[in-house]
């Protein structure tokens, strides 16, 4: 079985507009709402979304704060920033009968 996640909807665009903020200086607002998105999207599943998401919620935070530092928002740096969209979609998705099923076949999500 293969599963596709795409990013939740509305989180593409706060992790541009994160992008966008972090290179002037500030991401945080950005980063906020991706993470709330995130978390009420896990407790809606009955997840512990916190403890799912903690290693793409920090990469976020290195990353925009890292962006905000330098104020270069490298092709690399943008979609590894991007892609953490998808990667906390696919965690949250896993769980339940496609994490049962995609262990016993080798679970992995895109990009590691």
């Amino acid at each position: 079985m293969l599963v596709v996640h795409s990013a939740i909807r509305g989180v593409s665009d706060a992790l541009e507009d994160l992008v966008r903020t972090a290179r002037d200086g500030d991401g945080s607002e950005a980063l906020a709402f991706t993470k709330a998105r995130h978390i009420k999207l896990a407790d809606e599943l009955d997840l512990n979304g916190e403890a799912l998401l903690a290693t793409n919620f920090d990469e976020l935070d290195r990353l925009s704060a890292g962006l905000a530092l330098t104020g270069d928002a490298s092709p690399r740096l943008h979609a590894r920033i991007l892609c953490q969209g998808e990667l906390m979609a696919t965690t949250l998705g896993a769980p339940g009968s496609t994490r049962s099923a995609a262990i016993a076949n080798g679970w992995t999500p895109g990009l590691r």
